[in-house]
């Protein structure tokens, strides 16, 4: 049934954090400067320079439009943690889709300012001007999509360790509004590919996401 139950804020927050992420993989759109034909951008110049600004415009040069994926949720109130599998969707120009297979079948969704999820409990949709501090972490992980640090490192404080092979960013939100439903992000990959997405909500709750090949 389509209902219009809100979607708990906590959950809300990692889920958005988890799909717009885990997204900005897999739809490229921002060419890569001076590259030939068909390939990307290095993405380490002469001097062997690795820093934010060339890891983004790695990442928004991605156009897969499908990823399987495998993620641990670990609930504070759960005993053992909750194993989920199913795949990744880009669907142009702007919805991102997150289908879980198993434990149970469920899609997430993200289409513009449009959050929605079809589930075992039915329907349940919300804006992002419902909850503005949802709104600032995905206009911020929206920027990776771009390639625009700017905008990523005014919502996020961002770290950036190891090099192009095997790259470890952390992202911990400014607002204080938003560092009460989620205290950090860290995603790991290789070149322009994202592995690993983790998220830590401040009551405990956390999740790992690998993104297979």
């Amino acid at each position: 049934m389509d209902s219009a139950r809100r979607l708990p804020e906590r959950r809300l927050a990692i889920a958005l954090a988890v799909l717009a992420l885990a997204g900005s993989g897999m739809a490229g759109t921002v060419p890569a400067a001076a590259a030939p034909a068909g390939r990307t951008a290095p993405a380490v110049d002469a001097q062997g320079q690795w820093d934010l600004a060339r890891l983004l415009r790695e990442v928004a040069a991605q156009d897969n439009r499908r990823r399987r994926f495998v993620e641990r949720r670990f609930v504070a109130a759960l005993d053992t943690p909750v194993d989920a599998r199913g795949e990744l969707r880009f669907i142009a120009p702007a919805r991102l889709e997150k289908r879980t297979a198993s434990p149970h079948a469920e899609v997430l969704a993200l289409d513009g300012d449009q959050l929605s999820v079809d589930g075992p409990a039915g329907r349940a949709t919300m804006s992002l001007r419902q909850v503005p501090e949802a709104a600032a972490l995905v206009e911020g992980l929206r920027a990776i999509l771009a390639g625009d640090s700017a905008t990523l490192e005014r919502v996020f404080v961002a770290t950036l360790a190891g090099g192009a092979a095997d790259w470890h960013l952390r992202l911990v939100p400014r607002d204080p509004r938003a560092l009460r439903l989620l205290s950090e992000i860290r995603v790991s990959g290789r070149g322009g590919e994202l592995d690993l997405v983790e998220t830590d909500q401040t009551d405990g709750d956390r999740s790992v996401m690998r993104i297979l090949r």
